[in-house]
């Protein structure tokens, strides 16, 4: 019955939730007692209530620990399992024997994750699931670091931390946990605005979330149907979604935190914690560093906290980055791969002319301009790649309705927002140049949105709160598309491996038939045909790919 196959998704989801929160608790359980000296965690941090985004902090401790495992271990390695089992009971620490839940928190938490796993029954992989992912993840599994790891495949090169968890949850043949993963992101979006609509009295964020449901709620309109670059159902191991979420909360938190000037060592190890991850999921983030650099700066000169001090606050994140550098270094010659100019080429396995290689493939893909370029030739080119053109135009007309939204029923507080604006102009112009791509602004889409909710300052009008609640239910109800409500009343969930034909290239490895180029999860196998790929025994295998 799907009634039953429904409730067992519905108790997976909520299960890697559990697990992920206590994950994340255990992460500032750690960091408080140790770096900043406190024995109670912080019920809240950035004006907002802290418990909503554990399990994101959940899931950047534990890719980061996998990251330090797989040095030394393959990931599906029992020893695995019992570190990550002893980082669970960090929670003993410190029990809440006074843990309450009001009535509307637990139909929150409850409703939106009973909306979203509908998405399951409509949901398939990514092409780049077959392409590169899993393979990537299997060999995680199976395997400790692999020095030139990038001889095998290129795209393993391009090395996510989302990589390290997904192989962590390749625990069954369903992957529902995979796609669990990334619904964890949305529900922690649409609880973080349910809680500062309905259950606080006061936000910063009121406004911001009003709009974002707004424009939440317009994505499902439009031409060709609607998507002006609000979050998305993405196929399984594709995590752009989640990334726009993350690089959505940072930029909230420090557009709070720069707009107060107050700033405590907690924020500051979360803010540093957030960048990190973001660079870790998917470098094209990098920009929001500029941001994060400006909120450091101005901690260290308005904090009463000495350099020294401020330096120990950081003192896990610096390792944590450390450990993710030489981990790229040893698998790929690079500091940052595919830029060339970050690379060591004093490595017996490192082939320099493959990174250039490489280096203009990403750019290429990503339609990137280029300054030798004619910019209205490549304008007139991006524009015509329908999904660019339709995210584009419905983004436009989504932005222009929410504005104007603003200045007719709400009141606008004359504020200099200056900073925000070299930012928005700085991301935009960055994204032109290294990957205008829609996927990859979906951070950047939304939070122009909520910068327009920063600035009012009352409404006009009273706006009763189930206006607001209408279009909360609705707009999480959108995100499955109609066809996942469909596929439910029709069939269960049955996701599995397409077969693919292989060809033997050598005693040890194959390759897709002519024409494909996916191996999914056949670890011996590499879609990158020229030359052949030797691997050297010993506690560190080395890859080595004939010139």
């Amino acid at each position: 019955m799907n009634i039953l196959n429904f409730l067992s998704i519905y108790l997976k989801y909520f299960l890697l939730l559990i697990f992920l929160y206590c994950l994340g608790r255990a992460f500032f359980i750690i960091l408080s007692r140790i770096f900043i000296n406190k024995t109670l965690l912080s019920k809240s941090f950035f004006e907002t209530n802290i418990n909503i985004f554990y399990p994101i902090f959940g899931v950047f401790f534990l890719g980061n620990v996998l990251n330090l495992i797989n040095f030394f271990l393959p990931l599906k390695s029992n020893l695995t399992f019992f570190i990550i089992f002893l980082l669970l009971l960090s929670n003993l620490l410190e029990l809440n024997k006074n843990f309450k839940f009001k009535i509307q928190e637990v139909l929150l938490y409850l409703f939106v994750p009973f909306v979203l796993v509908f998405s399951f029954y409509d949901i398939n992989f990514h092409y780049d699931a077959g392409y590169y992912h899993l393979g990537h993840q299997q060999w995680l599994r199976e395997s400790n670091i692999i020095f030139g790891f990038v001889n095998i495949f290129w795209p393993y090169g391009i090395s996510s931390i989302y990589e390290y968890i997904g192989s962590f949850l390749l625990i069954d043949s369903s992957f529902q946990s995979l796609h669990s993963l990334n619904l964890i992101f949305i529900a922690t979006l649409y609880y973080f605005i349910g809680h500062e609509l309905f259950l606080k009295k006061q936000s910063v964020y009121f406004y911001p979330s009003i709009f974002l449901l707004i424009f939440a709620f317009l994505d499902n309109f439009g031409f060709s149907g609607g998507r002006n670059g609000f979050l998305y159902i993405e196929g399984i191991t594709a995590f752009d979604t989640p990334v726009g979420v993350v690089f959505l909360f940072f930029c909230l938190f420090m557009f709070i935190r720069l707009k107060d000037k107050t700033f405590v060592p907690l924020e500051l190890i979360a803010s540093t914690s957030l960048i990190i991850f973001l660079v870790q999921m998917k470098l094209s983030t990098v920009i929001v560093s500029l941001i994060y650099l400006f909120y450091l700066s101005k901690f260290i000169k308005n904090s009463n906290y000495p350099l020294k001090k401020i330096l120990f606050f950081l003192t896990p994140n610096i390792v944590i980055y450390c450990f993710w550098l030489i981990k790229n270094v040893l698998t790929t010659g690079c500091l940052i791969f595919p830029l060339s100019l970050t690379c060591f080429s004093n490595f017996s396995w490192y082939l320099p002319e493959s990174t250039e290689q490489y280096q203009y493939i990403t750019t290429e893909f990503s339609g990137s301009y280029n300054l030798s370029s004619n910019i209205f030739v490549w304008a007139k080119e991006f524009y015509s790649i329908d999904i660019n053109r339709v995210v584009l135009l419905n983004f436009v007309i989504s932005f222009l309705f929410v504005f104007l939204l603003s200045k007719f029923f709400f009141l606008n507080k004359k504020t200099k927002n200056t900073l925000i604006y070299i930012f928005l102009i700085s991301n935009l112009v960055f994204l032109i140049f290294f990957g205008p791509i829609p996927r990859y602004a979906i951070g950047f889409l939304m939070f122009c949105v909520c910068f327009i909710g920063f600035k009012v300052q009352r409404s006009r009008i009273n706006i009763p709160k189930s206006i607001y609640l209408f279009f909360f239910v609705i707009s999480l109800v959108l995100i499955p598309r109609v066809n996942s409500y469909l596929s439910f009343i029709d069939e269960s969930v049955n996701l599995s491996l397409p077969y693919i034909e292989l060809i033997q290239v050598s005693e040890r490895w194959t390759s897709p038939i002519p024409g494909e180029d996916q191996c999914w999860l056949n670890q011996f196998c590499s879609a990158e045909r020229e030359g052949l790929v030797t691997l050297k025994d010993g506690f560190f295998q080395t890859a080595y790919r004939e010139k």
